[in-house]
């Protein structure tokens, strides 16, 4: 129950990534921008509960037990990937299940793919960078920026130029 309280109250600062946040920033500010539409929360009195599964997702998984992002409410996915991100180690080696809007960007000539989840305000999205299983070439392998995808890959970190990064790696992806 701790874990849960820290979580949530952790997930009110801005999700700082596994260290150096620029490469999802650089994903966020390329995808192309949609329309924007404001939606409110309801009062927290009328507020749906969450579900077992979605309290469930929270607290570590189970070696090689699956996290399905993807049935989680938008507050719920937000703890969840903040905690993965800031308690990497937790969750390397884990399955991990998203949907969201698909991003590219090139830095240093090498391509990053990621999928950006949106919050409840749908104000902040947070990435989860993934490298798809097998040869696939950008364009033409890939669907176009902002389409809805979902991502199935394994948790892993990678160190590059001095900065920690989360990423899926051998992932699958569908459009959704």
């Amino acid at each position: 129950m701790k874990r849960i309280i820290a979580v949530f109250a952790l997930a009110v600062v801005m999700l700082s990534g596994c260290g150096d946040t620029s490469k999802i920033d650089m994903l966020t500010q390329s995808s192309t921008s949609k329309a924007e539409t404001v939606t409110t929360e309801p009062p927290a009195a009328v507020q749906k509960t969450e579900t077992v599964a979605e309290t469930e997702a929270v607290h570590e998984a189970d070696a090689g037990e699956l996290i399905d992002l993807t049935v989680l409410d938008s507050n719920m996915v937000y703890a969840q990937v903040f905690d993965m991100v800031n308690y990497p180690e937790t969750y390397i080696g884990q399955p991990v299940k998203a949907k969201g809007t698909f991003a590219h960007t090139e830095y240093n000539g090498k391509d990053y793919y990621a999928v950006l989840i949106a919050d409840a305000a749908a104000c902040c999205s947070q990435g989860m960078e993934f490298e798809l299983s097998g040869d696939y070439v950008y364009p033409d392998d890939y669907p176009e920026l902002d389409a809805e995808i979902i991502i199935e890959g394994t948790f892993n970190t990678y160190v590059e130029d001095g900065y920690q990064y989360c990423q899926l790696i051998d992932a699958v992806m569908t459009t959704a």
